[in-house]
Order: C-alpha cells, then structure tokens, then sequence
C-alpha cells in the first residue's frame, strides 16, 4: 500500500508515496500520458507488471489497479504506455522473450502476449505514436537475438503480427529502443536502438522498406538510447557511466554534449 510522505512545497521536490507490491526488484517505472489518465506501471524481476492508478489526481493517493504476471514467471525487464487517446495499454519486455499487454477493457484489465517475440529474452518496448486518425497500433521490441523488431496489431485477427522482417543491425544484445515522437519529424517511421556492441543505430521507414543509419560506435556497452521530446536529439547512456547527446547534421550524426 502507498505511504504518503509530503507534498512540494515552495518549488521543491519533495517524497510523497511509497508503492509497494513487488516481491522483487524493481527494473523499470513508466508514467501514462496524460490523456490516458493518472496511472503509473512498474516493471520486476518477479514477473509482474503492477499498474498504480491516482485516483484522486493529488500525486499522493496511489492504489494498485492491478498486477499483471508473465505466464513462465519471467521477470519483466521494461514497461511503456501506449499514447492512444482511445485506450489505455501497457507492454512489457519479459526475460522468457515474449511481450506482455495489459488493457483496461470493459471496466477490467485483459492480459494478452506476444509469445516468442525474441530468443533468449526481451529487453525494451516502445510504442509508435499515434499520428492524425490513424487508428494502427504498433510497437517496437528488441531483444538478446540482437534484432529489434515491429509488431501490428490485426483487427481481423485480434493478434499481433511482425511487420516485415527483423531489423538487424547489432552484433550482440540489443537493450534499448524507442520510437521517435511524431511532432518534428517526416511521416516516416523512426525508431532508435543501442546495443551491448557499442552501436546506436537510427531506422527510418523508407517505403516500405526499413533503412538503417549509425549514430555512433563507441566500443563499450550501451545501456539505453532514447529520443527528446521533439524527436531532433537522442541522449545516449553507457557503461561508463557517460550521457552523450547525438543531433543529425545533414547526413551525419555529431556528438553535441
């Protein structure tokens, strides 16, 4: 159960609740967007997705909505919120290598899965954006195969299905991807990934075609890679304990900070 600490005051950031339900670490925090509500979804080794709702919108009075669990027991290494106005639903990236969804249907929460989406287990999720009226979900997924891949789902069908082929661009893990915001960019699609081989790479959708670009080899681990909130920018983490920000000039990617 939450416990309430203090509110900000006078500007400050201040401790206010404590969410507890998991029975192991946790790996990953994800916040709604706000047309989705007041919710926020965590991510554990126990194998559970817990999403935590605000009913009263106070940021103090948080209560589990529900706990979602992998059905081997995986643990679950990543969460994201779709952004659709019309739903609210949230993936995750299970260590048995399939991808886990939660939505609020009809007043209850439905868990569904994308079974096998990677060998050995998956390690991000991220959500296209919404863009205009196009009412398609998709979303991104990578993994320890080291190919980043992108699901639809079918209406017709009521399944997801991979787009294409995998995007392979990494010689090892691939921990970390993110789709680029729409505001700013081409309609084309844009998803970004980084890998324990050093590699950040950019994939654009170009046709029909995904067509990658590298943003940088830094010859250590990355750890995440993900875009600012106009999709001109990607900060970068790795396993040096260093955040590089990479911005596109003309057909290259320079190192600004």
């Amino acid at each position: 159960m939450p416990s309430p600490r203090c509110h900000s005051q006078n500007g400050s950031t201040q401790h206010v609740a404590d969410l507890a339900g998991h029975a192991g670490p946790v790996y990953k925090v994800a916040f709604s967007t706000p047309k989705n509500g007041s919710y926020l979804a965590s991510a554990s080794f126990d194998g559970s997705i817990i999403v935590w709702e605000n009913r009263n919108n106070d940021s103090v009075t948080w209560q589990q909505a529900t706990q979602a669990y992998n059905q081997n027991g995986a643990a679950v290494n990543s969460v994201a919120w779709a952004p659709y106005a019309d739903s609210k639903m949230v993936a995750g990236a299970c260590a048995d290598g399939s991808i886990m969804i939660a939505e609020l249907s009809g007043g209850a929460w439905q868990v569904s899965a994308i079974p096998n989406a990677h060998d050995i287990g998956a390690m991000d999720v991220t959500w296209a954006p919404q863009v205009g009226m196009d009412q398609t979900r998709r979303l991104a997924t990578c993994g320890c195969d080291g190919a980043v891949k992108v699901w639809m789902f079918d209406t017709s069908s009521g399944t997801w299905v991979q787009e294409g082929g995998n995007l392979v661009g990494h010689a090892d893990w691939v921990r970390s991807c993110d789709w680029a915001p729409a505001a700013g960019l081409s309609s084309s699609a844009t998803v970004v990934s980084a890998g324990q081989d050093g590699k950040v790479v950019v994939w654009r959708m170009v046709g029909r075609e995904w067509v990658s670009s590298t943003v940088c080899e830094l010859g250590k681990a990355v750890w995440c890679a993900r875009w600012n909130s106009n999709g001109s920018m990607i900060a970068v983490t790795d396993e040096a304990q260093t955040v590089s920000l990479w911005k596109q000039v003309g057909n290259a990617w320079m190192n600004v900070g």
